[in-house]
């Protein structure tokens, strides 16, 4: 080990992690190895959760060859580089909103060797996401708004998966985000067809983060 830090907190929607350098080098920059995928990662600016592993884990297993895959909030790839890295056949349309981010997003994908079927995409996803392609979108953000979960709908092609990521207290229900997913669908001719809500881990003692797994027909 060279350099250690302590990450405090997380802030603002780039999920710019707030860190103090504790020991060693002072040196930021670091190549992660995680399922046989390289990250390059500046820890100072960028967020990686290790506890989301398992989580990676589940979609290298869960996704199969010929996948088109969305990913909406795709930071350095956090979920979804792990996944076209081990499967030969997947195409990954990749959305980042941070110009800084994306920077090291695009070194990943080139340390990987996956530029011919992972293209990132810079911008807000609200404008920014493909229409009619996928057979599974990613949103792994906390802080979804009713247009995003549009835009997620609208990537599918005619039948696929919507990951969606979700923060609650321990007393909240959980099914808020998919009373929402249930509004659009009264507005937009498409059916609900699965809904399977997971624990991914604890985030803090008060709070738990979900998945919800939709499986939807257009």
């Amino acid at each position: 080990v060279s350099t250690v830090i302590e990450q405090k907190d997380t802030i603002s929607i780039f999920r710019k992690p707030i860190v103090k350098h504790l020991a060693g080098k002072k040196n930021m920059v670091t190549v992660h190895k995680e399922f046989n995928t390289l990250f390059e990662i500046d820890v100072s600016r960028i967020t990686f959760s290790p506890g989301n592993k398992h989580e990676r884990k589940r979609l290298i297993n869960i996704v199969e060859d010929g996948e088109t895959i969305v990913d909406m909030f795709a930071c350095i790839g956090n979920l979804s580089l792990p996944t076209a890295k081990n499967h030969e056949g997947i195409k990954v349309f990749a959305i980042e909103k941070n110009q800084y981010t994306y920077n090291y997003l695009k070194r990943s994908i080139e340390l990987n060797n996956l530029a011919d079927r992972y293209f990132p995409i810079l911008g807000d996803n609200r404008k920014k996401t493909p229409k009619s392609i996928a057979n599974r979108v990613l949103m792994g953000f906390f802080d979804i708004d009713k247009v995003q979960l549009k835009k997620a709908i609208d990537a599918i092609k005619e039948r696929g998966w919507i990951h969606l990521h979700d923060l609650i207290k321990r007393s909240e229900d959980r099914e808020n985000k998919i009373r929402t997913l249930e509004e659009i669908r009264k507005e937009e001719e498409f059916t609900i067809e699965e809904v399977n809500t997971r624990t991914v881990k604890k985030f803090s003692p008060s709070k738990i983060h979900l998945c919800h797994d939709i499986l939807i027909k257009k």
